[in-house]
C-alpha cells in the first residue's frame, strides 16, 4: 500500500526538480543534463517532393506525328509549297539529334548503395541503443545526485546497461520477427480469397476478415512494447541502479512489487498518463513561444543584413558567407533552447517514478538512496569519452546530411525540371528555325 499521498508526490517532485536546475541556475550544468538526458531519451516525449519527368505536351506529339505521317516519297510540287506544306517539309528532314537519355546505374552498383545506406542505419541503431542504455543510468544518478558527472556513473552501471542493451536487442528483433508473421498472415490471407487475381473487387465484410485480426494482434504487441517500456524506465531502471541488478533480476523483483501493489502501480500508470498529457501540452505552448522569440530574432539577425548587403549593396556572395557564418550557430542554439523547454519535465517524471517506488511496500526509502549517492565506481572507464565522442559525431553527421539533402534535392528537382524544359525548348526553337529556312 501507498504510504504518501499522490499530491505530496507530485508536490515533492516538483520542487526538487526546481531545486535541481534552478537553485542556482548553471547554463553548463544545464547544456550537460541536456546531452544526458537527449542520449537517455527522457526528452522523446517527457515521459521531400517528388518531381517527374519533363512535361510532356500532347499536342506537340500530335502535330509531329500529324506532319511525319504526311511526308512521302513522291515528287516535290512544282509549286510553291503552302505554310502547312512548308512545316510539314521542314519536319520530315532529320532534326538536330538529342542528347541520349544517360544510362541507369547498373544494379550492384544500386544494390551496394543500399547495402552501404542499411548497414549505416543498422550501426546507428544499434549504437544509439547502446547508448541509451547507458545514459539511462547516467540521467538517473544526475537526477538522484544532482549531478551532471557522465564518466563516473557510466562506468559505475556497465553491467546493469549491458544487460539492458542485450534486452532491447532481443525484443527489437523478436518484434520485427512477430511483425513479418503478422504482415505475412494478412498477405496470406489475401491470396486465399484471391486478392491478387485481376478483377478481384473489394468490400468491407473481406477486408475485415483479411486485415482485422493481424490489426488487432499488431496493435496488441505495440501496447505490450509501450507497457514494458514504462515499467523499464520508471521501476527497472531504479531498482537496478540502487541494487545493481540486471535487468531480469530486476524485473522479477518488480513483479513481487506489483503482486503486493498493483492497485498502486496500475493508479501510476493513469497518472503518469495524464500528468503526461498535461505536461506535453504545457511544453508546447512554451516551445511556440520560444520559437516565435527565435523567429523574431532570426529577422533582426539575418533579415536587415540582407536587406543591407544583398539587397542595398547587391553583394550576395558576402551575405550567403554570413548567413553560414552566423547561421550555423545559430540553428544550433536555437534547437538546444527549444530542447530545453523539455529537461523540466524529464527531471520531474524521473523523481516522481522514483518517489512513487519509494511510497510503495518495495523495500526502497531514503537510506537506499544515501546508499546509492555513496557509492562510487572502482574503475572509470577509458572508453567513455571516445564513445561519447563517436555517438555524438554520428548524430551530427546525420543531422548536417539530412539538412543538406533537405535543401539539395529539391533544388536538383528544379534544376532538372528546368533543364528538361530547357531541351524541350531547344527542340522547338531548331524545328521552327528549320521550318523558316
Amino acid at each position: 500500500m501507498r504510504n504518501v499521498k499522490l499530491t505530496a508526490l507530485i508536490g515533492k517532485s516538483f520542487d526538487r526538480m526546481v531545486e535541481i536546475l534552478f537553485k542556482p541556475f548553471s547554463v553548463k550544468k544545464w547544456l550537460k543534463l541536456i546531452l544526458i538526458a537527449f542520449l537517455a531519451g527522457a526528452l522523446a516525449g517527457g515521459n521531400g517532393s517528388g518531381g517527374g519527368g519533363g512535361n510532356n505536351h500532347p499536342s506537340q506529339k500530335q502535330e509531329v506525328k500529324q506532319a511525319a505521317g504526311q511526308t512521302g516519297t513522291g515528287q516535290a510540287s512544282e509549286k510553291t509549297p503552302g505554310p502547312a506544306q512548308a512545316v510539314s517539309g521542314a519536319i520530315s528532314q532529320p532534326a538536330a539529334p538529342a542528347k541520349a537519355p544517360s544510362a541507369p546505374p547498373p544494379l550492384i552498383v544500386v544494390a551496394l548503395i543500399i547495402g552501404a545506406v542499411l548497414i549505416f542505419i543498422l550501426a546507428l541503431l544499434l549504437l544509439m541503443t547502446w547508448l541509451g542504455s547507458r545514459f539511462r543510468f547516467v540521467w538517473f544518478n544526475a537526477v538522484v545526485n544532482n549531478t551532471a558527472s557522465i564518466i563516473e556513473p557510466y562506468s559505475r552501471h556497465s553491467r546493469g546497461a549491458n544487460s539492458l542493451f542485450k534486452f532491447s536487442i532481443l525484443v527489437f528483433v523478436g518484434f520485427l520477427i512477430f511483425t513479418a508473421l503478422d504482415v505475412g498472415g494478412a498477405l496470406y490471407a489475401m491470396y486465399k480469397v484471391g486478392a491478387f487475381a485481376k478483377g478481384f473487387v473489394w468490400s468491407v465484410p473481406v477486408a475485415l476478415k483479411i486485415f482485422l485480426l493481424p490489426t488487432i494482434f499488431f496493435l496488441v504487441a505495440i501496447l505490450a512494447l509501450v507497457i514494458l517500456s514504462v515499467i523499464i524506465d520508471n521501476f527497472a531502471v531504479p531498482m537496478m541502479a540502487l541494487d545493481e541488478l540486471r535487468l531480469i533480476p530486476a524485473l522479477e523483483k518488480f513483479g513481487d512489487i506489483f503482486l503486493r501493489n498493483w492497485r498502486d502501480v496500475l493508479l501510476f500508470l493513469l497518472v503518469l498518463m495524464l500528468l503526461g498529457i498535461v505536461a506535453s501540452a504545457a511544453v508546447g505552448v512554451i516551445a511556440l513561444l520560444m520559437l516565435l522569440v527565435i523567429l523574431l530574432i532570426a529577422a533582426v539577425v539575418f533579415g536587415l543584413p540582407f536587406l543591407i548587403i544583398a539587397m542595398a549593396m547587391k553583394a550576395k556572395l558576402i551575405f550567403i558567407i554570413y548567413a553560414i557564418i552566423v547561421g550555423i550557430p545559430f540553428i544550433v542554439a536555437a534547437i538546444i533552447i527549444l530542447i530545453a523547454t523539455a529537461l523540466p519535465v524529464a527531471v520531474f517524471f524521473r523523481l516522481f517514478s522514483l518517489y512513487y517506488l519509494m511510497s510503495l511496500d518495495s523495500g526502497y526509502m531514503q537510506e537506499s538512496l544515501d546508499r546509492y549517492a555513496a557509492r562510487k565506481a572502482q574503475v572509470v572507464s577509458k572508453t567513455a569519452p571516445v564513445v561519447l565522442i563517436i555517438g555524438l559525431f554520428a548524430i551530427g553527421f546525420v543531422f548536417l546530411v539530412g539538412l543538406l539533402a533537405a535543401i539539395a534535392i529539391p533544388n536538383f528537382v528544379r534544376a532538372k525540371q528546368a533543364a528538361i524544359e530547357k531541351q524541350n525548348a531547344s527542340v522547338i526553337h531548331t524545328t521552327v528555325s528549320s521550318t523558316s529556312k
